[in-house]
């Protein structure tokens, strides 16, 4: 995260087509990818985590994206958010930082 900070114009257009190739590679695959999630799964864990077909959480699992809490917010997984979580609870996670457990996902 603290590299994106001191990315020019070029450096992000090019971090952004790496993600989008990442996540297309979850996407496109032709087998299912499970996803065993224990501890915090936060930033790009999360999204990874909601790229694949199925998520087998730990109880005590933390999720969320709270990379605004340091001045940067999420610009790469807001779209795959918003297909399983939603419209309202994309903005909660994306624009508050909040962490949320697995009972509540």
């Amino acid at each position: 995260m603290s590299e994106s900070k001191t990315f020019d114009a070029d450096r992000a257009e090019t971090w952004m087509g790496e993600w989008k190739a990442l996540y297309n590679r979850f996407r496109l695959g032709s087998k299912p990818i499970i996803a065993a999630l224990n501890g915090l799964a936060a930033g790009s864990a999360f999204q990874v985590a909601l790229l694949c077909d199925l998520r087998v959480a730990h109880p005590g699992v933390k999720m969320g994206q709270p990379e605004i809490n340091s001045g940067i917010p999420t610009v790469t997984g807001n779209w795959i958010m918003r297909e399983h979580l939603g419209l309202a609870r994309t903005i909660d996670l994306t624009l508050t930082g909040r962490m949320i457990e697995a009972e509540e996902a």
